[in-house]
C-alpha cells in the first residue's frame, strides 16, 4: 500500500516549502522464529537497521536534511520476575512481560544549508549504548523503584561549532 507524505506547503503569498523522503520508518516484519532465544530474558534480538531521511526546502532555497536511524534505548530497574517461564521442556521458553529496551527511530543528524551560510551547519546526536539488564533474582519479589539501578542517561548533541550539549533523561522503570 502507498503511503501519503507531505510533499508541499503553499504559503498565502504563493511561495512553497517542499519535502522529500527516502528510507522507511516502518520496521522489518519479524516472526518469532527470526528472534534469538532469550534465556531467562537476558538475550537481545537483533536491532532493526532502518534509516529514514527527510529534506525540507524553504522558499528561500535553504534546506534542512534530517537523518534518522534505529537506536536501541535501554531502561533500568526492570525486575527479573518480569521474565515469565512459558515452557520448561524440552527447551525453556520465556516471555518478557515488561521490556527493558525499545528500538526507536531516532534523529542521528541534521544539516542546514542554503543562501547566506558559508558552510553547512551540522548537528549529530549520540544516544549512548549502555546495556541495562534485569535486576534482582527470580525468587524474590521486587520493591519498586530499584534504588540501586541507573537513574538516567545522557544524550550528547554535537553542534555545528564543535561544542557539545548534554541532555539527561530518566530511564529508571517506575521511577522517572
Amino acid at each position: 500500500a502507498g503511503r501519503a507524505e507531505l510533499a508541499t506547503v503553499t504559503l498565502p503569498d504563493g511561495n512553497k516549502w517542499t519535502y522529500t523522503y527516502s528510507g522507511t520508518l516502518r520496521p522489518e516484519t519479524r516472526t518469532s522464529d527470526s528472534l534469538p532465544p532469550l534465556p531467562q530474558c537476558q538475550g537481545l534480538p537483533l536491532g532493526f537497521t532502518n534509516t529514514f531521511k527527510v529534506i525540507a526546502e524553504h522558499p528561500s532555497g535553504a534546506q534542512g536534511t534530517f537523518e534518522f536511524g534505529n537506536v536501541r534505548h535501554f531502561r533500568s530497574g526492570v525486575h527479573a520476575t518480569e521474565c515469565m517461564l512459558l515452557t520448561a521442556d524440552p527447551e525453556p521458553s520465556y516471555k518478557l512481560l515488561v521490556p527493558f529496551f525499545s528500538d526507536v527511530m531516532s534523529l542521528t543528524s541534521k544539516v542546514i544549508t542554503g543562501p547566506g551560510l558559508p558552510a553547512p551547519l551540522t548537528w549529530t546526536y549520540d544516544y549512548g549504548s549502555a546495556l541495562e539488564g534485569l535486576w534482582g533474582s527470580y525468587s524474590s519479589q521486587p520493591v519498586y523503584p530499584c534504588t540501586t539501578c541507573t537513574e538516567s542517561k545522557t544524550v550528547t548533541v554535537t553542534n555545528p561549532d564543535g561544542t557539545r550539549t548534554r541532555q539527561t533523561f530518566g530511564i529508571r522503570y517506575r521511577s522517572n
